[in-house]
């Protein structure tokens, strides 16, 4: 009876850390002061198309800085473009909206999903690395740099 018992109290434990576990990976992140980032916008060529300081204010997730200054193109459920953006992702895999556009004043990105996409980069010791998170959930403080590019799917 007393093993059952510790079996029953330490699955529960197991269950509640997974839980919070899931939870924290999977609820976006939001600025909790005001700041700036530091964003670089690369064609397929590597040409800069954008190089400047976005501000951001407390509750911004990075989804929010990005669509406050810039004109998205993001994906529907069946990865076709919508510039409304109303569709949000929601499984196990990935929650948040995936960004197939960005677009400024003085240029347009545009990928298709199937060749080409947008990658996510963050700047870490020097060196841009590819970011582990959506744009909806990525981790971000004052002063960070970020890099958005386009990619080929092959490579």
């Amino acid at each position: 009876m007393k093993q059952n018992l510790i079996k029953i109290i330490i699955s529960f434990i197991a269950i509640i850390t997974i839980g919070v576990i899931v939870y924290q990976l999977m609820r976006p992140h939001q600025a909790e002061s005001e700041g700036v980032i530091y964003l670089l916008i690369q064609d397929e060529d590597n040409q800069i198309l954008y190089d400047g300081e976005i501000p951001f204010f407390e509750g911004d997730t990075f989804y929010d800085i990005l669509a406050r200054e810039f004109s998205l193109i993001c994906a529907t459920q069946t990865y076709q473009a919508d510039d409304t953006c109303a569709y949000t992702f929601n499984t196990f895999i990935y929650q948040g909206k995936v960004i197939l556009g960005i677009s400024g004043n003085d240029f347009e990105l545009l990928t298709d999903w199937s060749h080409t996409f947008l990658a996510f980069e963050v700047l870490v010791e020097n060196n841009y690395v590819l970011s582990t998170q959506g744009p909806s959930h990525q981790i971000y403080q004052d002063q960070d740099h970020f890099r958005i590019s386009v990619r080929r799917v092959s490579g």
